[in-house]
């Protein structure tokens, strides 16, 4: 497993990067919506990547946060979804709205990728709403979808604190319930306060 990959950015493209590290040359595809954020070639880049490896390839997929690639690997768990098509989802939408069409039953938005039928899009609902609801626990905003990718993180960060996950569990989900903070950054801040008492 290739976790990611560190080196000097040799080329970029719209659908793929080649990053130089350890004199190899490692070809990565990347979502469009990723390319834009890329350094200047020439520059060190670190990806986070996913390796697929079939009979007749060895391809390697870059992102540019380790929760972009848990979304990709959950939506290649569908069937019916491959690597183009995943990626391809992952250009048109940002992952944590791809979540949130998810966690809310949107069809008609993951739909709107060019590509992905209402069918697939149903499937995709079906089979990672449940898988979905357990790593992002909290209620979620039917319109707004509100909470889910912020908490989450937060919680996280609260963990590589030293803080146990049932306090970051309960000191985010009361910042939330009390609506004293929308962004990542003032939830831990406010957890933080909570976890002061």
């Amino acid at each position: 497993m290739i976790d990611f990959v560190y080196g000097r950015l040799h080329e970029k493209n719209m659908d793929s990067i080649t990053i130089e590290s350890g004199g190899l040359g490692y070809k990565i595809f990347v979502t469009s919506s990723l390319y834009p954020k890329l350094a200047d070639v020439g520059e060190t880049i670190r990806v986070h990547t996913h390796f697929i490896h079939k009979e007749d390839s060895m391809d390697l997929y870059g992102f540019e946060s380790t929760y972009e690639r848990e979304v990709f690997r959950h939506l290649l768990s569908v069937s019916g979804v491959g690597p183009k098509l995943g990626m391809k989802i992952l250009s048109d939408l940002q992952y944590n709205d791809v979540i949130r069409a998810v966690l809310n039953k949107d069809s008609v938005y993951l739909s709107k990728v060019n590509g992905l039928g209402k069918k697939t899009s149903e499937k995709i609902i079906l089979e990672l709403k449940s898988k979905f609801q357990k790593l992002y626990p909290y209620p979620v905003d039917a319109e707004k979808g509100e909470g889910n990718i912020e908490n989450r993180t937060a919680i996280e960060a609260l963990l590589a604190l030293g803080y146990r996950e049932k306090e970051a569990l309960e000191a985010t989900h009361a910042v939330i319930r009390g609506k004293k903070a929308t962004s990542t950054e003032d939830i831990i801040k406010e957890s933080l306060k909570i976890l002061a008492l």
